[in-house]
């Protein structure tokens, strides 16, 4: 009875929603989906309304990533030559792509439409091969972050960059005893400088561009926080 009133409630709002355009308040922009909010995403420990698009599957951090990587790389000196994207997000490929020379996906273990099978803390690459890596929530699932660091600047060229996300906290980055909840560590801003020494760094906010009203019709309810690392 529940499941065939909401199917009924849903065929209503998509009725309104092609009679009625403005009640479409919320667009995605890595697919362009328009309609009135995104679905609810359930954990057993939490839910959370209008987070995921119902069309590509684009979370929160995706919608705002994918307002930042053209204008961020259009923006560099040059174009970027081989572009890795590690762990990648289908719905932020068409934000990247197009602004780099060659573009390829690489997941560890191997997803079936990625690329490569690239292990981090010992990539299958020759030497100054690379000009960017994209990764998101990727450093903190690594089990020892210090090979990776070494690799990554091993691989890229000079003046090649990592973009990274990760979830950052105030104080020094604490180490988990053993994996949770699939992570290794919670990284902290006070010794992020000495953990990526061999790079410079800073930091900028991807949908920081936008301004209210735009992220409230993208549904990104703040910035977040990209690190910028850029081989020395």
């Amino acid at each position: 009875m529940r499941r065939a009133a909401a199917r009924l409630v849903n065929r209503a709002l998509s009725a309104g929603e092609r009679a009625v355009p403005f009640l479409r308040t919320r667009r995605c922009p890595c697919c362009q989906w328009a309609g009135t909010r995104f679905r609810t995403i359930a954990f057993v420990e939490y839910s959370r309304g209008d987070a995921q698009c119902p069309s590509c599957g684009a979370m929160e951090r995706h919608r705002a990533l994918s307002s930042f990587y053209p204008g961020f790389l259009k923006s560099l000196p040059r174009q970027p030559g081989r572009a890795i994207h590690f762990a990648p997000e289908r719905p932020l490929v068409s934000s990247i792509e197009p602004y780099c020379k060659a573009y390829q996906t690489s997941s560890y273990p191997k997803q079936g439409w990625a690329d490569l099978n690239l292990d981090l803390m010992k990539l299958d690459l020759p030497d100054a091969s690379c000009d960017l890596f994209v990764m998101n929530h990727v450093l903190n699932c690594v089990p020892d972050d210090k090979p990776v660091v070494r690799e990554m600047a091993r691989v890229l060229t000079p003046g090649g960059m990592v973009l990274a996300t990760m979830g950052l906290k105030e104080g020094r980055t604490f180490e988990h005893p053993r994996e949770s909840n699939e992570t290794y560590r919670d990284y902290g801003i006070d010794d992020l400088p000495s953990r990526f020494a061999p790079f410079g760094m800073r930091t900028v906010y991807a949908a920081d561009n936008l301004d209210a009203p735009a992220r409230r019709l993208h549904g990104i309810p703040e910035a977040i926080p990209v690190l910028v690392l850029i081989k020395t």
